[in-house]
């Protein structure tokens, strides 16, 4: 019975970690790590601030903020690039148009570097990119393949509302109302409740969405199939005062 007691007291006094989800954005644009699983989630302590967009991926964060552009990889120093830009993250790599500098770079290897593409086409508000040599290009009323090389349209399809964000494989995330609609490539869509209308949508990877209110609240989707689930966020992490 004294073996069992000490076992016990041990799994208590060492509660198991939870595993990590990513990065996310707080209501104040403060950048954190975010750990958890479904209905129970941990923000970690604060790793940036003055964020007004985040696009990531499990292990990649590109923040906007005043400026420019800042990447956060874990164990690496932030990484700061001159200039608002269009940024799409896919693993450990990243890709931005620069509008104002007619410029794309790429983040890579812990650095930011110029690379020669083809402009995109005007109108285009968000970027979507798997790796490869042709990424996603969203304006308000159309969603486009693009060769990075050449600038080639490789598909082109017509959207009925201008996109919060794009998803791996060519799916967007709609807003009608207080109802978030995510369409994917092949025709199938889901639509989900949220209670107040979306004013941002960040991706913290390619399972979770995070959902910015009009009533100052956050909310979090996650996209597995074949139903998307949604789940509060606190505003501010227990035992931190409001700012």
């Amino acid at each position: 019975m004294r073996s069992i007691l000490i076992f016990v007291f041990s799994v208590q006094a060492f509660p198991q970690e939870l595993p990590r989800i990513g990065w996310y954005a707080d209501l104040a644009g403060d950048i954190r790590a975010l750990s958890g699983v479904s209905g129970s989630f941990l923000p970690g302590a604060v790793e940036l601030s003055g964020a007004r967009s985040l696009t990531a991926s499990d292990v990649l964060a590109i923040a906007s903020v005043e400026g420019g552009l800042v990447a956060i990889e874990r164990g690496r120093e932030l990484a700061f690039l001159a200039g608002a830009g269009l940024v799409a993250v896919h693993g450990n790599r990243a890709i931005a148009w620069l509008a104002e500098r007619g410029a794309w770079a790429m983040y890579a290897d812990g650095d930011w570097r110029m690379v020669t593409y083809a402009a995109p086409p005007p109108g285009i508000e968000r970027l979507a990119w798997d790796g490869g040599g042709a990424y996603h290009a969203a304006t308000r009323d159309r969603l486009l393949e693009i060769r990075l090389q050449d600038g080639a349209i490789l598909e082109s399809r017509d959207l009925d509302a201008a996109p919060l964000a794009i998803l791996d494989g060519g799916g967007v995330v709609l807003a009608e109302a207080s109802e978030l609609r995510i369409s994917l490539r092949g025709g199938s869509e889901q639509r989900v409740a949220l209670g107040s209308s979306p004013v941002r949508v960040d991706s913290i990877n390619r399972e979770w969405l995070c959902i910015r209110l009009a009533d100052e609240r956050l909310q979090l989707v996650r996209l597995r199939p074949p139903v998307a689930r949604i789940f509060e966020l606190p505003a501010t992490p227990a035992g931190e005062v409001p700012r």
